[in-house]
């Protein structure tokens, strides 16, 4: 509410939120590492975030906000956890061409990628 209030007419409001429906968080639910996809992870609680989107949840929380909704787009196939792709990584066991396959690949599983991408008008 305070976003759209304080964005003139025509105003673009463009927000990146974790995708609780991306690879690694099924597989983690999969293998029960969490209990369900709407539960915070430690990562989200740490960045004191309140909440856990989907593409769906985001859309129609802006729409039930008074934005028309220009474009919802994920990105990244990110199959381990923030802390798992850093120590592979590290580690050498993901390189850059790997990292840039990921992103390549976003296209073919466009609801799966880790972070979720949303454009709005007001």
């Amino acid at each position: 509410d305070k976003i759209y209030n304080i964005l003139e007419v025509g105003g673009l409001f463009f927000v990146v939120v974790p995708n609780n429906q991306s690879v690694h968080r099924l597989v983690g639910e999969k293998i029960g590492i969490t209990k369900s996809l709407d539960e915070l992870t430690e990562t989200e609680r740490t960045m004191q975030q309140f909440s856990s989107y989907s593409p769906i949840i985001l859309k129609n929380q802006l729409e039930n906000h008074g934005f028309k909704v220009v474009e919802i787009a994920t990105n990244f196939i990110k199959p381990l956890p923030h802390a798992g792709m850093q120590e592979a990584i590290d580690n050498s066991l993901i390189s850059d061409d790997d990292l840039e396959f990921l992103y390549r690949i976003s296209g073919l599983m466009p609801e799966f990628g880790s972070e979720i991408f949303g454009i709005a008008v007001k």
